[in-house]
């Protein structure tokens, strides 16, 4: 008996989730008019294509591998993937042994459905090219109409505007309770505040941030040259302004990146209705920004200076973690590391209020790591916990074989009983089963052979090249690999007395420093400021 499946999908949350019924409902009628049995149904909400990680498509990949199913009915070929992977999936789905047919009109078994996939693919992305520009098109129309093209920024709300009954755009209006909070954050900027000081503020009043959460001083004093941030919203103003920048998608990772426009393709409406925050108010806190910028540049131009935050600086620069809320451990000055979230959202957001001194750290770590996790001591057990493991995993792994083998044949034996037309109510469960039971099997040979295969024969060349990198540091990047190797992040909990910190790091580490470090396990010893 020949197994069917339909495959339906739609991008983003704008999309309705009744897609998903139509394409069924298609996809169904397809099977009736080729004479298929009911087919089973695979699904993924508000997910591109562009994704392949998407969970009932990895389902339906796994099954189409197996031959769990033989003919796999779309919509259209848009519904599995970009068009430039096309080809390449549709010639996958055959070398599996299943069909591919589509709402449309495609079959796979047809001799032209090669040419028929590059064709499909090439118009389809013709299509997307094509309605992107109308998509414009249409929005600089409504920009250069004097109606909201998209984005509502905070202190407004949206509202539509009609030609008789009919609704023929969207305009903002000024929302008072959040211009009230605009208006607000400009005054107490100008009267000395930092942004993170205002951030902290309004946190501490439970006011949500334009994304309904907290505030951060990010979300305040933005990018000037960009316009983002609520001091350099030019909307504030009265100036409404499109096409200001672009979004582009990168065609291996589907990440987007935003790309700023020349300022001759943007459209800018003056709309003084939308005012919020009065010239004076504007121009002084411009003001304060021009006086900051250029404090800001003096200091960069003193040898002596050292700017707080960048990466990779320090030795213990993206090592360290807040035991309290999670964030990273960043440099706020010259000399100290503090909580992230703390500094940027204020103590109402995370209460951690202890800093370390960034030498003080390093002397701590580094004094801990050369001492003890690199002595002789501890590299004889590192060594014997490595053969224990070696000698443990090898009978695990036996184990772990033997479960896959079973899990192998007992999928053989159900899907020898599915080509031979037994089926029964339980016949998918139980396949589904065995499925499982052989992945996690699998995974578990992974993880013994990773342990055994990368770990042991290499112990040694490891422990001299931490030994190395750790001895005299010449080179900041590779000792923070090299402490990252050992401790993993080092997270640090408030006490009365200071800090303490832990490894994140559990495994063979955690294990000598138990047995190395005599009474403090394997946290270093409690410092303070």
């Amino acid at each position: 008996m020949t197994q069917t499946a339909i495959y339906a999908r739609y991008s983003t949350d704008d999309q309705r989730s009744a897609s998903i019924d139509d394409q069924v409902r298609n996809g169904q009628e397809i099977a009736k008019r080729h004479g298929l049995p009911a087919p089973l149904i695979y699904n993924d909400e508000a997910i591109s294509g562009t994704r392949l990680d998407r969970p009932d498509f990895q389902r339906l990949l796994n099954d189409l591998e197996c031959g769990f199913i033989q003919v796999l009915i779309v919509d259209d070929l848009s519904r599995l993937s970009r068009a430039e992977d096309m080809p390449l999936l549709i010639s996958r789905i055959k070398f599996f042994g299943a069909r591919v047919l589509s709402f449309d009109g495609f079959d796979s078994d047809r001799e032209d459905s090669k040419i028929q996939t590059w064709i499909r693919g090439l118009v389809g992305n013709i299509y997307l090219d094509d309605l992107a520009k109308k998509t414009h098109r249409g929005l600089k129309g409504r920009a250069l109409s004097g109606h909201s093209a998209g984005g509502l920024p905070y202190g407004y709300r949206s509202i539509p505007a009609y030609e008789g009954k009919k609704i023929i755009g969207y305009k903002r209006q000024v929302e008072e309770p959040e211009a009230k909070i605009v208006r607000r954050i400009f005054e107490q900027f100008t009267q000395g505040l930092s942004p993170k000081a205002i951030a902290d503020e309004l946190n501490q009043q439970g006011i949500l941030s334009p994304k309904g959460s907290t505030w951060a001083c990010t979300a305040i004093y933005g990018h000037q040259k960009k316009g983002t941030g609520i001091l350099n919203n030019v909307m504030y103003i009265g100036q409404e302004i499109w096409n200001r920048s672009k979004w582009i998608k990168d065609p291996v990772t589907g990440k987007r990146k935003r790309l700023e426009r020349p300022e001759e393709e943007w459209v800018i409406n003056q709309s003084p209705d939308l005012r919020i925050v009065p010239k004076e108010l504007w121009e002084a806190a411009k003001e304060r920004q021009r006086y900051t910028a250029e404090k800001m540049r003096e200091r960069k131009q003193n040898k002596n200076y050292g700017a707080a935050g960048r990466t990779g600086k320090y030795i213990l620069s993206g090592l360290l973690k807040c035991g309290c809320c999670g964030a990273n451990y960043i440099m706020v000055n010259k000399a100290y590391y503090g909580c992230s979230t703390r500094i940027n959202q204020g103590k109402s957001v995370c209460s951690n209020t202890q800093l370390i001194n960034r030498e003080v750290a390093e002397e701590i770590f580094l004094t801990h790591i050369r001492k003890e996790l690199l002595s002789a001591e501890a590299y004889s057990f590192y060594i014997a916990e490595l053969n224990r493991l070696s000698k443990t995993n090898c009978t695990r792994t036996d184990e772990y074989e033997k479960d896959l083998k079973t899990a192998e044949k007992e999928i053989f034996n159900i899907l020898e009983a599915i080509r031979q037309g037994i089926i029964t109510p339980s016949t998918k469960k139980a396949l589904e089963q065995a499925e499982e039971r052989k992945a996690q099997a699998e995974k578990a040979i992974e993880a013994t052979k990773k342990t055994v295969i990368d770990l042991v024969p290499r112990a040694k060349d490891t422990y001299l090249r931490l030994v190395e990198q750790l001895g005299e540091i010449k080179d900041v990047k590779s000792a923070q690999q090299a402490i990252s190797e050992l401790l993993g992040k080092i997270v640090l909990h408030p006490t009365e007395q200071g800090l303490e910190a832990e490894y994140e790091n559990g495994g063979l580490v955690a294990a000598i420093s138990r047995n190395v470090v005599a009474g403090a396990g394997f946290e270093p010893t409690t410092f303070g400021l």
